[in-house]
């Protein structure tokens, strides 16, 4: 269960790089959510994918937030930052998050959700 989990979230995170996160979410948590039924871990599938999609930030359009950044100028009208310095910080970062999401986060998600007696 924790590949699937870790491949689901991978995927989540992929395609939240590249549309906007409240697009991704309203389109894979449907999806995700069947899946996690199917794996009888539909809570700890749902909080993931929604954790993952927020994690993801290796571009510039990925993010509201990150959109903002990228349109500051400086006093000589060139950009402070650059697709390269969102890929250099957000890939790693989002990998990291997501590997952490789906061990320490996954098990916190679900001793939340379902209660310390449940394990």
């Amino acid at each position: 269960q924790w590949m699937a989990l870790l491949y689901i979230l991978t995927f989540a995170a992929i395609v939240a790089t590249f549309v906007s996160h409240t697009v991704a979410s309203m389109i894979l948590i449907p999806m995700v959510a069947q899946v996690g039924v199917d794996l009888n871990m539909p809570k700890v599938m749902i909080m993931g994918v929604a954790f993952a999609v927020s994690a993801s930030m290796a571009l510039p359009f990925s993010s509201f937030p990150n959109v903002n950044s990228v349109q500051i100028l400086d006093d000589f009208q060139a950009p402070y930052l650059l697709t390269k310095d969102f890929l250099k910080t957000g890939l790693p970062l989002t990998i990291i998050t997501i590997l952490g999401i789906s061990t320490v986060g996954a098990y916190l998600i679900h001793v939340f959700l379902n209660g310390w007696a449940s394990l």
